[in-house]
């Protein structure tokens, strides 16, 4: 089938599932997930409460888990011959043969989404309640507003653009998604592009609707900076500490029940469960882990160094040297992340195909050698789209951390006979260092998850966890995908807890 026959198959037959689907995804888990996010934030900011200390940051935690990898889960735990409808069956008999849940759906994505995704809105949520002023709520307080209508009236408006920055993580996680919605069998923008690509063989058709969703993804950044056009959401400059209200007795034990739900289901019972399959069922996985793990590695700290190093250089350009081509350049940049990651994929495959075709040209002419694929079929294709993906992310905690350092101390230490080189060294990285830290940790881990692009992109026969965890759970072996599951959670945990603690720790006055 020719190119301009794939798109127009896909226009006429698929294209208004594919937009349907993919709204109902998004505005169903940016709901879902806004509400969680939101309100677990007020609640561990602003109530003291039995085992908080613990639930502030276990709220977190489920960053670390996949949206595959809580489908697949979901769906072993929930299918006619999972544990839970076989223990249902138990109790009404064994004649009962209907099917009672069918989580492989719409609504089942979106609960699923919303639970390992919520903690984008959580994290951003709570660094923007502890650092607003106390004195806004202690107004409010004495012209006899109650907690509700403080936080829904003074509290939430404040804290707008850290939710609607949560909100869009959440939202392009979603629009980005692989996965998941291949493994519930609904037809996105996402799985349409890949279709196009493979099935279909159509690298034109696939960059079409690649362009389509691209249009989408610009839309909605206009519009929620439209949104906020000649608004001002700052705070005071006098700080204090927060002084929670205290929740003793049954009624601290039942809220700390309700708030934990978002943790259990997004995080608890996919751990519990990948430990059971891979300890009981499969009584330790056959599948060899040591050179998946290694390339997962490679690749994700690759990245990591090299989107660290350049978030550093850039920013720092931008301190020392500011325009308003460098502010917009930056700004382009960060939009990286808003990109899926079969958009980047054909987005940067095109190009060095092109230019692998040149430079095999050129050697045949000039040595009469044939050339391999030196570009596109290497793993210098694969980390530079996780660059153009994931570079915000770093960028976006680098400058933020130098936005914290003073023009002062640039000027004294440059009155000093420090170089620009020895500026960076020795006051602005060690000054930034938690920062920059952060900024590494979560390249890291998105890379470790990165299903999409990595699939798309990656050399013949090289396999990285999330692939083989994709594999094995398409060929239904998810007792031999808990393993390699179970690495790739065990390696988020980490910088996500450093994450929450750098946050609990943000408030001036504490």
């Amino acid at each position: 089938m020719d190119s301009e026959g794939v798109f127009q198959h896909l226009l006429n037959n698929l294209f208004f599932e594919y937009v349907c689907n993919t709204l109902l995804l998004f505005l169903g888990v940016g709901t879902l997930s806004g509400i969680m996010g939101i309100s677990t934030a007020w609640f561990v900011t602003m109530y003291s409460f039995p085992l908080k200390k613990i639930l502030e940051w276990a709220l977190v935690l489920p960053l670390a888990i996949p949206t595959y990898l809580a489908a697949y889960v979901y769906t072993d735990l929930l299918s006619y011959s999972g544990p839970v409808q076989s223990l249902v069956r138990s109790f009404m008999g064994n004649n009962y043969s209907e099917n009672l849940i069918d989580i492989k759906n719409i609504g089942g994505a979106v609960l699923l989404f919303s639970l390992v995704l919520y903690p984008y809105v959580y994290i951003s949520c709570r660094a923007a309640f502890i650092e607003q002023s106390i004195c806004f709520i202690e107004v409010a307080k004495t012209l006899g507003k109650t907690r509700i209508q403080v936080f829904i009236q003074i509290a939430l408006p404040l804290a707008r653009p850290a939710m609607i920055a949560g909100l869009s993580l959440v939202l392009m996680e979603t629009i980005a998604d692989f996965g998941g919605v291949d493994y519930f069998a609904i037809d996105t923008f996402t799985t349409g592009i890949y279709r196009a690509w493979f099935a279909m063989d159509s690298q034109v058709g696939a960059s079409q609707l690649a362009a389509c969703l691209l249009l989408f993804v610009f839309i909605l950044i206009y519009i929620e900076r439209w949104s906020r056009r000649r608004k001002s959401y700052q705070n005071t400059n006098r700080y204090c500490c927060i002084d929670p209200k205290v929740i003793t007795g049954m009624k601290g034990w039942f809220y700390l029940f309700i708030f934990s739900i978002p943790f259990v289901g997004g995080f608890l019972i996919p751990v519990v469960r990948l430990l059971y399959l891979n300890f009981i069922i499969s009584e330790g996985s056959r599948v060899v882990l040591s050179p998946l793990a290694w390339n997962s590695f490679l690749l994700a700290i690759t990245t990591a160094l090299f989107a660290g190093l350049i978030s550093l250089l850039v920013c720092y350009g931008c301190r020392m040297f500011p325009s308003v081509i460098k502010r917009q350049a930056i700004r382009f940049i960060l939009m990286g992340y808003a990109l899926p990651g079969t958009v980047i994929a054909i987005g940067v495959l095109i190009p060095f195909n092109w230019l692998d075709h040149r430079v095999g040209m050129s050697l045949q002419k000039w040595f009469q050698t044939d050339s391999a694929l030196i570009f596109s079929g290497s793993l210098f294709i694969l980390i530079f789209a996780y660059l153009v993906r994931f570079l915000s992310v770093s960028m976006g905690s680098v400058e933020a951390g130098l936005g914290k350092v003073g023009n002062s101390i640039d000027s004294a230490a440059k009155s000093l006979g420090s170089s620009s080189m020895k500026l960076i060294r020795k006051i602005h990285l060690p000054m930034i260092k938690a920062s920059f830290l952060s900024a590494m940790l979560m390249v890291f881990v998105d890379v470790m998850k990165e299903l999409p692009a990595t699939l798309i992109l990656r050399p013949f026969n090289y396999d990285t966890l999330a692939v083989r965890v994709y594999h094995l759970a398409s060929d239904e072996r998810l007792a031999d995908a808990a393993a390699p599951s179970l690495l790739i959670v065990v390696v988020g945990i980490f910088p996500v807890i450093i994450i929450s603690r750098i946050i609990s720790r943000a408030r001036l006055g504490s």
